[in-house]
C-alpha cells in the first residue's frame, strides 16, 4: 500500500513538475535563445525559431522551424505593467548574421525589422487587446496585425503571448512618406509626422498644448516619427505649429463652418472610429494614453488621422478605477470622473460632439457597425474564436502564471476559471453595446441570426463534436473548412446534433451554420 501511494506521488510529481513543457501546440510556437539576460535597458543579442503552420494544424518542435529561424535583438518593454507584472513584454528586431537590422516576413505578415511580443498578465481572458485589433483592422485603413503564439525563453516556458506588429512608419503600416533630416521646406517639410499622448521621458515630449487642462496636468504631443533624437528643429517647429493651428480653429467660434473650421484639417472619418472603438471598450485609457495620429506630406493627404489603435489590456471592463468597469457612461467624460489623475482627455472630444453634424456622423456610423461588422453574433463569433484558439494554450498558461482567482491590478473582476474570464468579458462587451445603442437611439435589424446560445462541444474533439443551444435547427446547414478555406467531408448527423471528425488530422477547424439568411461561424481543434 506505501508502495502504491509512493508511486502515485511520484506520477504526480512527475505531471505537475512537467505540465508546462511545450512540445506541440495549435499555436505558432516561438523559441527564444538569448546570448545574456534580457534587460530593459537595451536589446541583446538572440535567436529566435517559429513554428507555424498556415494550414492550421499542430506545430510541433520536431518540425522544421520553416517561418522564421535566425537572429534578433530582444530587450523587455512595458511601463506600468514591466514594474507590477512577473509576465514580461518584449519588444525585438530581426537581424542578420553580422547583427545588422533585417527584415522578415512573419507568419504571414508583410517583412519588417521591429515587432512586440506582449504578454498579457492581468487581462485574465488573454485576449483584449487581439480583440480589439482585429475589430480596428476591420473598419480602419491599419491596425496592428496580430498572432497569438506560446513562447519559450532560454529553455523555459513563458505562456500565450500575442506577437504583433510595432506602430511604426512603413507602407504596410502607417503609410506615410519618409522624412529625412535634410526635408526642412516645402511639401517635403510637411510629412509624415506620427505623435501620441502618452507617459514619455522628458526628452521625448515635443510640447504641451496650450489648451492642457493645467501647467500640471499638460496634454504632451510625444514624438514617434521622426523620433525625438532624429526629428531636427525645422521639423518640430512645423508639426508643432501645424497642430496648434488645429487646436485653435477646433476652439474657435467657427469652429463648426466647412471651409474655415476644423473639418479642413482633420480626416473626420479615422476621429470617428477612433471614438466609437475607444467607447465600446470603454478603454479607462483611452484618448490620454497611447493614443497614436500622425499627418502625411500636403501633397499626399494633408490631414490629421486618428490612430492606429494600441493597448487595450485594461479596457473592456478590466479596470477597477475611474469607472473603467461600468457598461454606462462615455469613456471622454474621465475628467469628470478623475479629475485629479495627471493624464486627462484633451478637449478635442467633447467640443467634437457639440458640432450637431459630427454628433450625427458619430451615431450614424454606430449603427451601420451593428448593423454589421460589430453585430453580437459577429462579435461573439470572434471571442469564440479566440476562445478556441486558446483552449488548451491556457491551461499551460495559467499552469506557469498562477492568477487565476487572484485579483491582479487593476481587475474589476476575478473569475475563478479562464471560461469565466472569457464569459465576464463577453457579456460585458454585450451590454455595453446595448447601453450605446440606446443613448445613440439606433434601431437595429431584427434579421440577424441569434446564435449566442450556440455551443460546440467538447472543444478540442477526438471524435464527436455536437452542437446545442435553442437557436439551432435541424434544418441548419452545417459545414466544415479547413483554415486555408477547404470544404471538408464530414458525417453531419443533424438529428442528433452530432458530426463525427475522427477521420480529420489534428489541427484548427473552422464549422459554419447557416439558415439560409445568416450564418455564423465557430473554431475547434481536432485532437
Amino acid at each position: 500500500m506505501i508502495r502504491s501511494i509512493f508511486a502515485c506521488l511520484l506520477l504526480i510529481t512527475f505531471f505537475c513538475s512537467n505540465a508546462q513543457v511545450l512540445t506541440e501546440s495549435n499555436l505558432p510556437i516561438i523559441v527564444i535563445e538569448s546570448q545574456s539576460s534580457i534587460n530593459a535597458d537595451s536589446k541583446v543579442d538572440a535567436t529566435m525559431k517559429i513554428y507555424f503552420k498556415e494550414d492550421g494544424s499542430i506545430n510541433k518542435l520536431t518540425d522544421v522551424p520553416e517561418d522564421f529561424d535566425g537572429n534578433i535583438g530582444i530587450k523587455q518593454r512595458g511601463q506600468t505593467s514591466l514594474f507590477l507584472f512577473d509576465k514580461k513584454g518584449f519588444s525585438l528586431e530581426t537581424r542578420d548574421e553580422l547583427g545588422e537590422e533585417d527584415a522578415a516576413g512573419i507568419m504571414g505578415m508583410p517583412k519588417e525589422v521591429d515587432w512586440i511580443l506582449h504578454g498579457p498578465y492581468s487581462d485574465k481572458s488573454l485576449m483584449r487587446n487581439a480583440l480589439m485589433y482585429t475589430l480596428a483592422d476591420s473598419i480602419t485603413p491599419y491596425a496592428p496585425r496580430v498572432q497569438m503564439a506560446e513562447i519559450m525563453i532560454n529553455n523555459e516556458y513563458q505562456g500565450v503571448y500575442l506577437f504583433t506588429e510595432k506602430i511604426k512608419r512603413d507602407g504596410d503600416r502607417v503609410d506615410i512618406a519618409k522624412l529625412n533630416d535634410d526635408e526642412i521646406s516645402g511639401d517635403d517639410l510637411t510629412g509624415g509626422y506620427i505623435l501620441k499622448f502618452d507617459k514619455a521621458d522628458t526628452e521625448e515630449v515635443g510640447w504641451a498644448s496650450p489648451y492642457s487642462v493645467s501647467a500640471t496636468q499638460p496634454a504632451n504631443f510625444v514624438h514617434v516619427y521622426p523620433e525625438w533624437d532624429d526629428i531636427v528643429p525645422e521639423q518640430k517647429t512645423y508639426i508643432q505649429n501645424w497642430m496648434t493651428d488645429f487646436e485653435n480653429l477646433l476652439s474657435g467660434p467657427d469652429y463648426t463652418d466647412d471651409l474655415i473650421g476644423y473639418r479642413k484639417s482633420i480626416n473626420t472619418e479615422s476621429f470617428i472610429d477612433f471614438m466609437l472603438l475607444n467607447e465600446m471598450s470603454r478603454n479607462v485609457d483611452g484618448y490620454r494614453l497611447s493614443t497614436y495620429m500622425f499627418k502625411d506630406k500636403d501633397s499626399n493627404d494633408d490631414e490629421l488621422h486618428m490612430g492606429p489603435v494600441w493597448d487595450y489590456n485594461l479596457a473592456f471592463g478590466n479596470a477597477n478605477y475611474c469607472d473603467g468597469s461600468r457598461t454606462d457612461g462615455w469613456a471622454y467624460d474621465f475628467n469628470d470622473i478623475c479629475s485629479d489623475d495627471m493624464y486627462q482627455v484633451h478637449f478635442w472630444w467633447k467640443r467634437l460632439l457639440s458640432d450637431p453634424t459630427f454628433a450625427e456622423d458619430l451615431a450614424d456610423k454606430w449603427m451601420k457597425l451593428r448593423n454589421g461588422k460589430f453585430s453580437n453574433s459577429n462579435i461573439n463569433a470572434l471571442i469564440d474564436d479566440f476562445e478556441a484558439q486558446l483552449a488548451i494554450p491556457q491551461v499551460r498558461n495559467f499552469q506557469k502564471w498562477d492568477v487565476l482567482g487572484t485579483e491582479i491590478w487593476p481587475n474589476a473582476f476575478v473569475g475563478a476559471t479562464y471560461a469565466s474570464e472569457v464569459d465576464y468579458l463577453r457579456n460585458w462587451l454585450m451590454d455595453r453595446m446595448a447601453w450605446m445603442d440606446n443613448e445613440f437611439d439606433i434601431e437595429l435589424s431584427a434579421q440577424e441570426l441569434d446564435t449566442n446560445d450556440i455551443i460546440i462541444s467538447p472543444n478540442p474533439v477526438y471524435d464527436i463534436l455536437t452542437i446545442s443551444g435553442d437557436s439551432y435547427n435541424s434544418s441548419d446547414q452545417v459545414s466544415i473548412y479547413d483554415l486555408a478555406g477547404q470544404l471538408i467531408n464530414v458525417s453531419v448527423n443533424n438529428a442528433s446534433k452530432s458530426i463525427n471528425v475522427s477521420n480529420l488530422n489534428s489541427g484548427m477547424y473552422i464549422i459554419q451554420i447557416s439558415n439560409g439568411i445568416n450564418q455564423t461561424s465557430r473554431r475547434f481543434i481536432k485532437m
